[in-house]
C-alpha cells in the first residue's frame, strides 16, 4: 500500500480490534520510527521500542519485528544481537523483502566491524532481495555499503555508480551527498569540482554544524590558488574547527592547523599565521591542547612562545613523520619572515632525517646563495636537482 497515512489507519484499526496485533505493533512503530528518524526526542523514542517489544512477546517468530528489533540494537552497537536477531528473521520468513532487510542490518553490522568480505556477501544479498522494489534497492544505506565495498576494491567506477544511484533516488541523502562531493574534491582527473562544491554546500544545508563537508570544500577551494579561494578556504576551515570543537567535542589536528597558518600567511597575515603554527606545534608536541587562547595574548608573548617550540634542545618532535609537512612549512614561514637562521635549522634536520626531502635542499641552496656562500649553495641545489625537486613521499 502506497498510501502511508492510510496505512497506518488501517494498523490503528487492527490494534482496536486486537490490542495484541503483533503485526499491526510491529508495522505502526516502524512507521513511527521512519517518520521520526533523526530525532532527540528520547521518549518518543523509547514508547516505539516497547511496541516492538511488545509485538515480540505476541509473536517472538515474526521476522519484521526481529529487524525492527535488530534496527535497534545496531543503533545500540550492541552488534552480537543484531546477527543473532537477523539470522533468526531469514530462518522465520519466505519473504524476499523482509529477508532483504535482515541481509542489508547484516551487512551493515559486519562493515562496521571491519569484517569487509562478509559485509560484501549481505550487501550483495540485500540487493539480490530487493530487486523486485526500486525503493528499497535504492535505499542509501544500500547503494552506501555497495559502493564502500567497491571502493575497497579499488573499483572506482563502480562505487560512483552506487552512489550516484543512490543519491539520484535520495538527492537529500547527507551521507552519499558527502561521500561523493568528498570523491570530486580529492580527484581532480574525474573534473568534477563544481559538482564537489553543490554536493558539500548541499550537506551544510542539511546540516550546519557538519564539520567534515566543509573540511572538505575548504580544501578544495585551497587547491584553486586565487586569493579570493584561499579566503573562501580560511573561513570554511574556521567554521569547521568552531563546529568540531564547540559542538563534536573534537580537537582540530596539527595538519588542519597547518592548513589555517599557511593560509594565514599566503594572505599576508603573518600575526594570525604565526598563532595558527604555534597551536599546531604545541598539538605535535603532544602537550594535548592547542590553547585557543592565545588570540588574546601580546605579539612578544606568541614570539616568546614560537621561539620556544622550536628551541633546539627540545625539537625532536619536529621532525617525526607525522609533523615534518608543518615543520617545512614553518621554516618556509621562519625564511619570509627574516629569521634564516632558525630556518636553515629547521632544513637541515628535515634532510639529516628525510634524506630524500627535496625542497628543503632548494630552500638551503636559495638561502646559502644570498649569504654569498656560493660553494654550500651548489652542493645543496645540485642535492635539490638529484632529488627531482620533490619532496620524500611520507606515509600517513
Amino acid at each position: 500500500m502506497s498510501n502511508l497515512e492510510m496505512a497506518k489507519k488501517c494498523y490503528q484499526r487492527a490494534l482496536t480490534l486486537d490490542v495484541n496485533n503483533a503485526h499491526a505493533l510491529t508495522a505502526l512503530a516502524m512507521m513511527e520510527m521512519d517518520n521520526e528518524r533523526g530525532a532527540k526526542d528520547a521518549h518518543r523514542v523509547k514508547k516505539n521500542v516497547t511496541k516492538m517489544f511488545n509485538a515480540h512477546r505476541q509473536n517472538p517468530n515474526l521476522a519484521a519485528t526481529l529487524n525492527g528489533l535488530a534496527d535497534h540494537f545496531f543503533k545500540k552497537m550492541r552488534y552480537n544481537k543484531v546477527i543473532e536477531l537477523c539470522s533468526r528473521s531469514v530462518e522465520r520468513t519466505a519473504n524476499v523483502e523482509v529477508k532483504g532487510q535482515a541481509y542489508l542490518l547484516m551487512a551493515r553490522t559486519y562493515h562496521k566491524e571491519n569484517n569487509f568480505e562478509q559485509a560484501s556477501k549481505f550487501y550483495k544479498l540485500a540487493r539480490n532481495n530487493f530487486k523486485s522494489n526500486q525503493e528499497l534497492l535504492f535505499n542509501p544505506a544500500l547503494q552506501m555499503g555497495l559502493g564502500q565495498m567497491a571502493l575497497r576494491n579499488k573499483d572506482m567506477k563502480n562505487a560512483l555508480s552506487y552512489f550516484e544511484k543512490g543519491l539520484a533516488k535520495n538527492p537529500s541523502c547527507k551521507e552519499l551527498l558527502l561521500v561523493l562531493g568528498s570523491i570530486y574534491a580529492n580527484k581532480s582527473s574525474l573534473k568534477k569540482s563544481a559538482a564537489a562544491i553543490k554536493y558539500l554546500q548541499k550537506v551544510i544545508e542539511l546540516d550546519n554544524v557538519d564539520y567534515e563537508a566543509r573540511l572538505e570544500l575548504g580544501n578544495l577551494y585551497r587547491s584553486q590558488g586565487s586569493d579570493a579561494s584561499k579566503k573562501e578556504a580560511l573561513k570554511l576551515y574556521k567554521r569547521s574547527i568552531k563546529a568540531m570543537t564547540e559542538v563534536h567535542g573534537k580537537k582540530p589536528t596539527p595538519d588542519l592547523l597547518n592548513n589555517v597558518a599557511v593560509l594565514y600567511q599566503k594572505l599576508g597575515d603573518f600575526k594570525n599565521a604565526r598563532k595558527e603554527f604555534i597551536k599546531a606545534l604545541k598539538l605535535s608536541k603532544k602537550d594535548g591542547d592547542s590553547d585557543n587562547n592565545n588570540s588574546s595574548s601580546s605579539n612578544d608573548d606568541d614570539n616568546e612562545i614560537f621561539i620556544d617550540l622550536l628551541k633546539e634542545g627540545s625539537s625532536n618532535y619536529l621532525y617525526e613523520k607525522s609533523n615534518i609537512t608543518l615543520t617545512f612549512n614553518v621554516a618556509l614561514y621562519l625564511e619570509q619572515t627574516g629569521d634564516r637562521i632558525r630556518a636553515e635549522r629547521l632544513h637541515l634536520g628535515i634532510v639529516k632525517h628525510f634524506p630524500g626531502y627535496g625542497e628543503s635542499y632548494v630552500c638551503l641552496g636559495q638561502i646559502y646563495r644570498e649569504r654569498n656562500m656560493h660553494t654550500e649553495a651548489v652542493e645543496y641545489l645540485k642535492k635539490a636537482v638529484s632529488k627531482f625537486y620533490s619532496p620524500e613521499p611520507i606515509k600517513r
